[in-house]
């Protein structure tokens, strides 16, 4: 059985959502795009657990995360019609002990990824290089948003589940919402349908 996780508009207002297996062992879930019209269209199939689904600046660009594989995609799409086009494997967390989550990305096109499991916010380049790693004080990161005056927030949600009594001793502020001013705005988007 598949169940709906995380999702976002791109800068045409269409929103990217994606599906993923509810016990999180197969690949079972997909990325869909949800058109101003209502028209709804699978885009990607053989998704694990479908994360981050933000674009780039130009609009030609959708970072989609499969946290089960441990990898963030870069998939061209048509910036007036939201086609999709070819896909390649942007940036990966394979051996890291973490999984990519959700992501947000600045008005320089950096995409900053929450990576749950590895307690930090990594900070990508357009080309997929790392350029800034910032730790926070959970183990779960689950998501960002910029936010707040000029877009000028990073705002960061957090995580409880699967942590033990132990673990959260040590991490009171897992399940909150975090906060920090990383020197660069987020990129604005509209609302849905434009």
């Amino acid at each position: 059985m598949n169940r709906a996780n995380d999702g976002n508009v791109d800068l045409a207002g269409r929103f990217w959502f994606g599906t993923m297996h509810d016990g999180e062992t197969g690949a079972t879930g997909a990325v869909y795009r949800l058109d101003a019209d209502w028209t709804c269209t699978r885009v990607l199939d053989g998704v694990g657990i479908s994360n981050t689904l933000v674009c780039g600046p130009a609009g030609d660009v959708v970072y989609v995360a499969d946290s089960l594989r441990r990898t963030i995609d870069a998939l061209e799409i048509n910036p007036v019609t939201g086609a999709p086009g070819a896909q390649r494997e942007f940036a990966h967390t394979r051996g890291e002990g973490c999984s990519p989550d959700g992501s947000a990305v600045d008005v320089e096109g950096y995409l900053w990824n929450a990576q749950w499991g590895g307690g930090r916010l990594v900070r990508y380049a357009p080309s997929g290089a790392i350029d800034r790693i910032v730790p926070v004080p959970v183990d779960h990161p689950s998501s960002c948003a910029f936010g707040g005056e000029d877009l000028a927030t990073l705002y960061i949600t957090t995580a409880r589940w699967l942590l033990s009594d132990e673990a959260l001793a040590c991490q009171p502020w897992a399940g909150s919402l975090l906060a920090f001013e990383p020197g660069v705005s987020g990129l604005a988007l509209p609302p849905f349908g434009g």
